[in-house]
């Protein structure tokens, strides 16, 4: 049997039960690559105390989710490998429970752990208790209907249709919880992306890409278990079991990138801010503006040129202008109908072709003009510039006339 539970169906399970447990070498490679998944993820929470924490919570969170998945990799060993006798009751009842429970917890500390990054004001309360539903529900079922490592893994002759049924559905939520937290920490970083737009006038772009990477890999990692779990059926045991045994090996790249990650940009990652509720939450329509709001607005741009300040982001910009931060929020979305990241860099933009038409700044080098234009970076200057004017900033500076025109 391998190393990782094989996709199971009622179908297949009324034949299979009646198979014996093949005999292997404990140490086969699918083993090991489980062990050594386990290892690492001891080694990287035990890393993890000699890294700046900037993010305490964050980091504990990691911390569990790195012990989930190396538990993970330990139950399925336990689990699966028959050369490992388990003659133990009590071991056979507890074996279920150690290997629901992490395999449950593993996405729930995943979809946690992004949300600590992400969101500003994220704390840990009793409402992150209800995550552990489905776990508690797969629990009571394995109490309620005795179910032992034997019964998980389909071994014996004696069992009713409704016993093998009971533990299908057991596989069903163990293969479908983690998928899911998997796809809510996609759709969260997905509004990452849009919230630091909404936020902040300039941020790394690194960060939310790898987030999304990682967050998008262990959902297809999950989402292959959760394939193979359903289409085990209508597949050979021999290939469901080498498609299982895959989720092992992807599991483990996986792990390194989000380590690596973790290092490299998990400290430089902005977290958002949720909106005030109340009376600022009401939105605002054109017919509810006032001209005092959006003079507001910009004479901050074109008068205080607030935007040449490289890490303004716009709750900073709302105090300086007397408006809330909601309304300049609702007020750019609705009535310049883009966000606040588009909003200033476009300010900035104008502020370069200002300078770089200015003969005072001929002999300042691109890199001065795109910091006194209030960008800190290279990279987003270029993409902005580029995308408001049509050229790059050289090639405007050398032949600003002629894109006048083009403009005109």
């Amino acid at each position: 049997m391998a190393a990782n539970a094989p996709a199971q169906s009622p179908d297949s399970v009324l034949v299979n039960s009646t198979l014996p447990v093949a005999k292997m070498p404990f140490f086969n490679l699918h083993d090991f690559v489980s062990l050594l998944t386990a290892a690492i993820c001891v080694l990287l929470v035990i890393y993890q105390f000699f890294l700046p924490k900037t993010k305490p919570l964050s980091a504990v969170l990691l911390g569990l989710f790195f012990l989930s998945l190396g538990a993970a990799a330990v139950s399925n060993v336990l689990l699966w490998n028959a050369y490992i006798s388990i003659n133990s009751i009590l071991l056979k009842n507890l074996i279920p429970w150690f290997f629901s429970i992490v395999s449950i917890t593993k996405g729930v500390f995943l979809y946690l752990y992004v949300a600590s990054l992400t969101q500003h004001d994220f704390k840990i309360n009793y409402k992150n208790f209800l995550y552990a539903t489905p776990l508690l529900i797969v629990l009571v079922m394995l109490w309620v209907f005795q179910i032992d490592a034997d019964n998980l893994r389909f071994i014996g002759v004696h069992k009713s249709p409704d016993d093998i049924q009971h533990v299908v559905w057991v596989w069903h939520f163990l293969r479908i919880t983690p998928f899911i937290y998997a796809i809510l920490a996609v759709i969260m970083t997905f509004y990452y992306h849009n919230n630091l737009k909404e936020y902040y006038s300039s941020y790394t772009v690194n960060g939310p890409v790898w987030l999304s990477v990682l967050t998008i890999g262990f959902a297809l990692n999950w989402g292959w278990a959760l394939a193979t779990h359903f289409g085990g059926r209508y597949l050979p045991v021999a290939i469901a079991d080498s498609l299982g045994i895959a989720d092992n090996y992807i599991t483990l790249v996986l792990l390194n990138g989000i380590f690596i990650y973790s290092f490299v940009y998990s400290h430089k990652l902005e977290a958002t801010k949720t909106l005030p509720k109340g009376a600022e939450a009401a939105d605002v329509t054109h017919s509810s503006l006032s001209g005092d709001e959006l003079t507001k607005i910009r004479n901050g741009m074109e008068v205080d040129q607030l935007y040449l300040k490289n890490n303004l982001n716009i709750e900073e910009f709302s105090k300086c202008i007397g408006l809330s931060y909601r309304e300049v929020s609702s007020i750019i979305n609705k009535h310049f109908q883009t966000n606040f990241y588009e909003f200033v860099n476009l300010y900035r933009v104008n502020k370069a072709k200002e300078l770089l038409l200015n003969p005072d700044y001929a002999d300042r080098t691109i890199l001065d003009i795109f910091l006194e234009s209030g960008f800190n970076s290279k990279s987003a200057f270029n993409r902005f510039f580029k995308r408001y004017v049509g050229v790059t900033a050289t090639e405007f500076r050398k032949n600003p006339l002629a894109q006048q025109k083009r403009e005109g």
